[in-house]
């Protein structure tokens, strides 16, 4: 959104909201940081998303596509992956 960090002059459109009505691939999402990881389980849950500095929230419907070469299992136990977004993509 505009104003919401030094330099952000313009609001501009994100991936996600990009892929509303369409189809998201995430490459490598085992790579993918804790807090993106909870970012992305409130997409798949609630199906909102709300920009950097933006107090409305919107609604998406994305079809996702993940893949990784790690063992999202293993991450799971110790702790490198949320559980709940490894459950939420085995069921999706």
């Amino acid at each position: 959104e505009k104003g919401a960090f030094t330099g952000a002059s313009a609001s501009r459109t994100g991936l996600v909201e990009a892929a509303d009505g369409g189809t998201l691939f995430l490459d490598e999402i085992g790579e993918l940081p804790l807090d993106a990881q909870a970012r992305l389980l409130r997409v798949l849950q609630e199906g909102e998303i709300r920009k950097i500095g933006s107090v409305e929230t919107r609604h998406v419907n994305v079809r996702l596509i993940a893949a990784t070469h790690r063992d999202l299992r293993s991450l799971s136990k110790s702790g490198e992956f949320r559980l709940d977004l490894y459950y939420r993509l085995n069921v999706m």
